[in-house]
């Protein structure tokens, strides 16, 4: 799952930016139901990445939903 975000690099490319960008953070599960950003995808990533970027309030209801807890 993808959250936006202004991030200075990309974890996916290697690219660095000046300033920073709107890119995004990719979120993943903990053992303990914790979701994290864990990638930072910049813009060149984005244009290849086929998913759907949701807002960091859709992330989440959908994180809650599973009775986990998103830590950002």
């Amino acid at each position: 799952m993808l959250i936006p975000a202004f991030i200075t690099e990309c974890d996916i490319t290697g690219e660095k930016y000046d300033q920073p960008v709107n890119g995004a953070y990719a979120l993943a599960r903990g053992a303990t139901g914790r979701w994290c950003p864990v990638l930072s995808f910049g813009t060149t990533a984005l244009e290849d990445y086929t998913g759907t970027v949701v807002s960091v309030e859709t992330a989440r209801e959908i994180i809650e939903a599973k009775g986990d807890w998103l830590d950002y």
